[in-house]
Order: structure tokens, then C-alpha cells, then sequence
């Protein structure tokens, strides 16, 4: 028997899994020109990330070749062919071109479910870096995106922790807001990360690394 296929998912977005795809999708989603079909590509090792998304379709991946500075590498496409969740997606600011466009986001998604929306787009274009600094594992994290985005990205995290700096500055054509500080970095992974239901496994090992580096270091 043919499963139905959920094209209405996007419509209101009330759930964790909702807001987490809608962010993870203004990070790394792509609607066609035509506004018809929503293309999502992946390296090859967040394959069974990607599939998570397409079982909400009842889709499955496929494989393919790409390039890029003169190498080959493999990666997980997934392709769901609707104009009715494509415009869905426009309505909320998954535009087509949306790397020269500043839309706006933040304003369909829920307060409760903010942090989910914000881990979703952490997990596909932000950065967790772990590094040595001065002698010490120190730890970063950096989102990437246009102006408006970040800047109201910053004033969420103004919010939600009153304490904390936080500065955006600009990169290239495009806005970076990086934080730093072990402590303000780990403060921000807990809120992103502790008791989420759907993550990247590799960015969340991450987390849970600076995790432990913080409880050695205090223990």
C-alpha cells in the first residue's frame, strides 16, 4: 500500500521536529527557482541525518557525485518534488536564492520552540570548533548567515542570556555571529543541545566534549 506523503508538514509549525527541520532547512535547504521542488544535499556521512528528514516524506536518498577545488566526493541527495510544500517553505522565509536574500524566519516559529529552530540551523551551516589556545582546549561556535538573520539571532541570545555578550560582525557579503569563552560556549550548547530529541550526532559529540572539558576543569 502507498504511504501518504505529508506535504502539509510546514504549515504550522507546533512541534520540536518541526522547528528543528525548519532551521536545519534555512541553513541547507534549496527551493528551486520554479518554486516546485525542495532539494537537500549532505557529505556522504550524515547520510542517516538526512534520511530522518526524508521519512518524514516517505523518500529515500540517493547518492551522488559532486566536486569541488578538484576533488571528488560523495553525497546524500534528497529531492521532494511539491509546489504545495515549497510554498509553504517561501511563506516562511525558505525563499529560492536564499543566500542573496534577507528574509525573515524567526517570526513563524514559536518562542518554546525557538532553540530547536536555532539548533536545526547550528546543525547545518553552523561551526563547532574545538582548538588550543594559550595551552588550554578552548572551544567556539559561529553562525553564518545574512544580516538580518544574525542580527536577530544575536538579540534571542541577548535574551536568553542576559549576562552574556554577544557580537555580530560582518563576513565577506555575508554576517557571522561567534561566540566564544568556554563557559558562554557551553551555556549556549546546553540551552541548543540538553534534552533535544533530534540532533546531528556529530555536532552534539561535540558538545558533550566540551561538556567534559568543562566538568574536569571544575571538578
Amino acid at each position: 500500500m502507498k504511504q501518504e506523503i505529508i506535504y502539509d508538514f510546514f504549515d504550522k509549525i507546533d512541534t520540536e521536529e518541526k522547528a528543528y527541520w525548519l532551521g536545519f532547512l534555512f541553513a541547507d535547504g534549496n527551493v528551486t527557482k520554479r518554486g516546485d521542488v525542495l532539494n537537500v544535499n549532505l557529505q556522504i556521512k550524515d547520510k542517516d541525518h538526512l534520511q530522518k528528514l526524508a521519512s518524514v516524506f516517505n523518500k529515500s536518498l540517493k547518492t551522488a557525485r559532486d566536486a569541488c577545488r578538484g576533488k571528488i566526493f560523495m553525497k546524500s541527495v534528497l529531492r521532494v518534488c511539491s509546489t504545495y510544500l515549497c510554498r509553504s517553505l517561501i511563506a516562511k522565509g525558505i525563499v529560492p536564492r536564499k543566500t542573496y536574500i534577507d528574509s525573515d524566519v524567526f517570526c513563524h516559529v514559536p518562542k518554546n520552540l525557538i532553540r530547536h529552530f536555532i539548533r536545526g540551523n547550528m546543525d547545518g551551516d553552523g561551526c563547532i570548533c574545538r582548538f588550543i589556545g594559550y595551552g588550554k582546549i578552548r572551544f567556539r561556535v559561529d553562525f553564518l548567515g545574512r544580516s538580518k538573520f544574525i542580527h536577530e539571532l544575536k538579540e534571542i541570545l541577548e535574551k536568553q542570556f542576559p549576562d552574556d555578550p554577544f557580537y555580530a560582525t560582518s563576513y565577506q557579503s555575508l554576517w557571522r555571529l561567534c561566540i566564544c569563552f568556554n563557559p558562554r560556549v557551553y551555556k549556549v550548547l546546553s540551552w541548543l543541545y540538553d534534552n533535544s530529541n533530534i540532533h546531528l550526532e556529530r555536532k552534539h559529540k561535540k558538545y558533550l566534549s566540551l561538556k567534559n572539558d568543562i566538568e574536569k576543569a571544575v571538578a
